[in-house]
């Protein structure tokens, strides 16, 4: 956009089913296939296309809280996509489990000291939220050890 420069950021809206129709044609000119990236940020309405178009869908599970800011069950993920733990434009799972990206934050000033003692308590709920979520669906055991946290606010 004129007058702003990178660190204003911008989404770029294509509509999906040109974006679709354009994926699916080079996609079988060249015999491969793919996923849409979905890290939260999607309208429905693109999801919903990449379903009627066949592409598969991947999505990150701590962006796929519902209304009590639980992760959906295993079951729910849509049959032609994939649950990811991570994505390699987000921060590690083990960094993400520690916190090191609110660290980061705090660090680079991109939030204030309030802020980043409001999200390590938030990050504390949600893990074992997230946990609980793990044992219900079987991805761990029901007996591991209790969460405990590696950081203590400075």
């Amino acid at each position: 956009m004129d007058g702003f420069d990178a660190s204003h950021g911008a989404y770029v809206r294509y509509p999906p089913r040109i974006a679709c129709a354009s994926w699916r044609w080079k996609s079988s000119a060249n015999h491969c296939g793919g996923g849409g990236e979905d890290l939260g940020t999607v309208e429905p309405a693109v999801r919903d296309t990449l379903a009627r178009f066949g592409i598969l869908s991947c999505r990150v599970f701590y962006f796929e809280k519902n209304e009590r800011g639980e992760v959906p069950p295993v079951r729910r993920i849509p049959a032609a996509g994939a649950g990811l733990l991570n994505h390699p434009r987000l921060a590690t799972l083990a960094g993400f489990w520690v916190g090191t990206d609110i660290e980061a934050r705090r660090r680079t000033g991109m939030i204030d000291e309030p802020s980043y003692r409001s999200q390590i308590e938030i990050r504390a709920r949600d893990k074992q939220k997230d946990a609980g979520c793990a044992r219900r669906d079987g991805i761990v055991a029901a007996r591991t050890a209790p969460l405990r946290r590696r950081f203590t606010p400075s």
